[in-house]
């Protein structure tokens, strides 16, 4: 997908993102596990969530070429996309000729990934599973991409042994997650979650954010050494993402095992 500039943002995009409510089982999911949260938001949600006005959809136009430029040629590469949840990063790279592996818990949201990119250049596998037990052998992938799923997982170190594990040697493993800072508990909970209702309450944890030299410490310990990160910044006028200075909220990166 091409970025999008203000000439080709329709007002009924805007008007459909910040007018949109969430059907009352989905307000408050605290005691819901991950697996739970996103079966119901894929069941009760389908049109929204596979939407242009879903921000997912409008990230992966920053994402999807940044972590395509950092490997070269992807025609023929292997990748596993984890935590995919409605598949838009594993379309991309299905487009542009990868073989791609798109991995989630839920069993709901991949059905209805499964349906809605069917028409992929290149047919996606999707698999049901967990990033902490990847059923995949060792060295079987040439890209390991992990967007908005760090900060959830129940246990992070196992989920990075695993990327870890499943990369081939020279492999990149490509992420996007959320920084443990003050402003970002702002965006993300207090305004996202609790002010706006953007988001089930519960789908963030403050605890669970991570830090980027955390990060970079942790991939270091299983051999990955982090290449870049870049702090990215939404403008939610336009329904694009920016890179920025600052890592304070949401980053981007890479690292090569």
């Amino acid at each position: 997908m091409r970025p999008l500039d203000s000439r080709e943002v329709p007002l009924k995009k805007l008007l459909s993102l910040f007018t949109f409510r969430l059907p009352a089982a989905l307000k408050d999911t605290r005691r819901l596990d991950e697996r739970t949260r996103y079966d119901r938001m894929s069941g009760m949600i389908p049109d929204f969530v596979l939407s242009d006005s879903n921000p997912l959809v409008w990230q992966n136009r920053l994402r999807h070429p940044y972590f395509r430029t950092k490997m070269g040629e992807i025609r023929g590469r292997s990748v596993l996309e984890a935590g995919c949840g409605w598949g838009f990063l594993a379309r991309n790279f299905a487009d542009d000729g990868a073989r791609v592996t798109a991995l989630d818990p839920s069993p709901v949201t991949l059905d209805l990934a499964r349906r809605h990119h069917r028409t992929a250049t290149v047919p996606i596998r999707f698999v049901q599973g967990v990033a902490e037990h990847l059923p995949f052998p060792e060295a079987s992938f040439d890209l390991v991409t992990a967007t908005d799923m760090l900060e959830h997982v129940a246990d992070l170190d196992a989920c990075l042994a695993e990327f870890a594990r499943v990369l081939k040697p020279g492999g990149r493993f490509g992420f996007v997650t959320v920084n443990r800072t003050w402003i970002a508990r702002l965006i993300y909970i207090t305004m996202g979650e609790n002010v706006l209702g953007m988001l089930p309450r519960g789908t963030h944890r403050y605890d669970k954010f991570i830090p980027p030299d955390d990060l970079s410490a942790r991939l270091r310990r299983l051999g990955l050494v982090t290449e870049e990160i870049r702090g990215i910044l939404v403008n939610p006028l336009l329904l694009r993402y920016h890179f920025w200075l600052s890592k304070s909220i949401e980053y981007i990166g890479v690292a090569k095992k």
